[in-house]
């Protein structure tokens, strides 16, 4: 992530223990957040309500299904 604060980097996509609201905020402000890989519907609801731009995941048509 510093790497990419230093950057001239359009995003990043961090791994998902580590995104948390704090760090999505601050790269939101400036680029895109990706997070991955969250095959969990619970934690996929929880880092989209967080403000990621996008969940990468294993189980696109369980996670999608939270997202209605």
């Amino acid at each position: 992530l510093r790497a990419a604060r230093l950057s001239a980097a359009d995003g990043v996509h961090t791994e998902r223990t580590i995104t948390g609201p704090a760090r999505v905020e601050w790269f939101a402000m400036h680029r895109f957040v990706n997070a991955w890989t969250i095959n969990d519907a619970s934690e996929a609801r929880r880092a989209w309500e967080t403000g990621v731009s996008a969940i990468i995941t294993d189980r696109r048509g369980e996670i999608r299904a939270v997202f209605g």
